[in-house]
């Protein structure tokens, strides 16, 4: 398309609940860096239509979830969610997040209708506009190492973990990873239930 403005670049895109702005998220030129399209027009990005998440921190953006009306912007050890916009004195937009620092995701993340999932280094969590809440304690040993008698199948292997998968259906929550090279297990979690069940597939 023609875009009016900044020409967005990126590897991730959403749509805000709140105001319809399209998001294109870490840019090519800037690892930091999110775009916004103005409301309801997806292919007008104004020149101050930007917001740049803790740059230089050294982690790039790695996932983008929308979830009922925040949109979930995850580093590798941090996430902020924008909530909403208002204007400044000089009447350009100011976009609205909040910082959750001490987990955030390797690359996995999805929304659910209880909030979103994300995989961080030490296991899944789940944030509903809070504090991330661990929810994968039965697999402490898949990520922290050690014995369980819930799960014999090995650790993770952390030189694969970007390429892990989270999605959601039915009502469950479904993890692919690799104890090897492959995303050979599934682990799948009821979150009615409060339990995981490990297959290898």
């Amino acid at each position: 398309p023609a875009y009016t403005g900044t020409t967005p670049t990126g590897k991730f895109l959403a749509v805000t609940g709140t105001d319809n702005r399209l998001i294109v998220a870490r840019t090519v030129a800037n690892p930091d860096r999110v775009l916004f399209s103005d409301p309801g027009l997806p292919t007008t990005f104004g020149a101050n239509n930007y917001v740049d998440l803790h740059p230089g921190s050294g982690e790039p953006i790695t996932a983008v979830v929308a979830w009922n009306d925040y949109v979930v912007i995850f580093k590798e050890s941090e996430l902020f969610y924008y909530y909403g916009t208002r204007t400044d004195a000089t009447g350009n937009p100011v976009f609205e997040f909040r910082h959750v620092a001490g987990a955030g995701s390797v690359g996995a993340a999805c929304a659910a209708p209880e909030g979103v999932y994300f995989l961080d280094r030490r296991g899944v969590y789940r944030f509903t506009g809070g504090r991330p809440e661990l929810v994968s304690h039965q697999l402490d040993p898949l990520f922290l190492g050690g014995t369980s008698p819930f799960y014999q199948g090995g650790e993770l292997a952390t030189s694969a973990l970007s390429g892990a998968r989270l999605w959601w259906t039915q009502g469950r929550l479904y993890l692919a990873f690799a104890t090897a090279t492959l995303n050979d297990p599934l682990a799948v979690f009821s979150a009615r239930d409060g339990w995981w069940r490990v297959f290898d597939i």
